[in-house]
C-alpha cells in the first residue's frame, strides 16, 4: 500500500468504522431499518461524514469488505502480479471462506450486491473504458468471479478451497 497522509488515514478509519457499525447492526435488524443516525453514532462519526463520503449504506459495506481484503492481502504479502495464479486464487478463496458468517448475514439482509461491489474495487481499470480491451476483460472477469463466489456461497461452500481455486484458474486463465 502506498504511504498515506494523516488526513487520508483518518478518512479510511472513519469509513471503516461506519462499515463495522453497519455490519454489527445488521445482526440485529434489516439494513433498511437502520438509520443513518444509528450507525454513525455507533461508529462515533457525524452524519455529515457519512454523506460526504458515501452514496448509500450499501456503499459503506462494500467499502469495508474491500478494505478488509486489502488488509488481508497486505498482511499475507499477496500480489496478483507476482504470485502463481493458483496460489493467489487459493488465498482469495481462503479469505472468502473465512467470511462465511458475514456473507450469510449480507445475503440474508438482501445485500448480496455489496459482495459484488467490493470485488469490483479490485479491478483497477473497470471504470476506465478508455482502455477498451482491458475494461471489458476486467468487467467480464469481475462478473465471472462474483458468479463463482455467489455460487460457492449458495451451495454452502460445497467445494473445498482447493477445488474452487482450481476451477477459478481453469476458467479465468483461458480468457
Amino acid at each position: 500500500m502506498s504511504k498515506l497522509n494523516r488526513r487520508e488515514l483518518m478518512s479510511i478509519e472513519l469509513k471503516e468504522a461506519m462499515g463495522e457499525a453497519l455490519l454489527e447492526l445488521i445482526k440485529e435488524k434489516p439494513l433498511d431499518k437502520i438509520t443513518v443516525d444509528e450507525f454513525t453514532e455507533k461508529a462515533g462519526v457525524g452524519r455529515v461524514t457519512y454523506y460526504r463520503r458515501f452514496k448509500s449504506k450499501q456503499d459503506v459495506i462494500s467499502y469495508k469488505l474491500n478494505r478488509d481484503w486489502l488488509k488481508y492481502a497486505e498482511k499475507n504479502n499477496l500480489s496478483f502480479e507476482k504470485m502463481k495464479p493458483l496460489d493467489y486464487s487459493a488465498a482469495f478463496f481462503n479469505y472468502i471462506y473465512s467470511l462465511r458468517e458475514t456473507n450469510r448475514l449480507l445475503i440474508e439482509a438482501g445485500c448480496k450486491s455489496c459482495i459484488f461491489d467490493a470485488m469490483q474495487f479490485s479491478f483497477k481499470d473497470i471504470k476506465n473504458p478508455a482502455n477498451s480491451k482491458k475494461y471489458y476483460k476486467d468487467k467480464f472477469r469481475s462478473y465471472g468471479l462474483f458468479g463463482l463466489v455467489d455460487g460457492w456461497i449458495e451451495s454452502d461452500y460445497n467445494l473445498s478451497v482447493k477445488q474452487i481455486s482450481e476451477l477459478a484458474v481453469e476458467l479465468f486463465y483461458k480468457i
